[in-house]
């Protein structure tokens, strides 16, 4: 179980950062809000990859060690695949972190007198 919490928590906080990383550029890229949202979307999904092969962050083969039917597979995303399956899980991840950083700063701003 201290496994499952350890992914849990770096997958947390890689996508807690790859969620700010995006929400700057998209401060200093889109002022006006007008690209669409699945463009940010990807952009989350580039940046997690981008973090994970800079980084060389790869926590694909202990996701895939927590379920005891795929453990034997866990050393086929090793290198490279990994780091880009695991950006892959924390550009996801980041999409729901964003979202979920905006409903509480809304709930935020209601709270505070005009």
């Amino acid at each position: 179980m201290d496994e499952f919490f350890a992914v849990l928590a770096t997958l947390t906080a890689l996508s807690l950062m790859v969620t700010k990383g995006v929400d700057f550029l998209r401060n200093m890229l889109d002022e006006g809000d007008s690209y669409p949202k699945y463009v940010w979307n990807a952009a989350a999904f580039g940046v997690g990859i981008a973090y994970c092969v800079g980084w060389q962050v790869d926590v694909s083969a202990s996701v895939i060690a927590l379920v005891p039917a795929l453990a034997e597979q866990s050393s086929r995303l090793e290198g490279v695949a990994g780091q880009v399956l695991t950006g892959l899980i924390i550009g996801g991840f980041a999409g729901f972190f964003h979202e979920l950083l905006d409903a509480l700063h809304g709930v935020a701003r209601r709270g505070q007198p005009a």
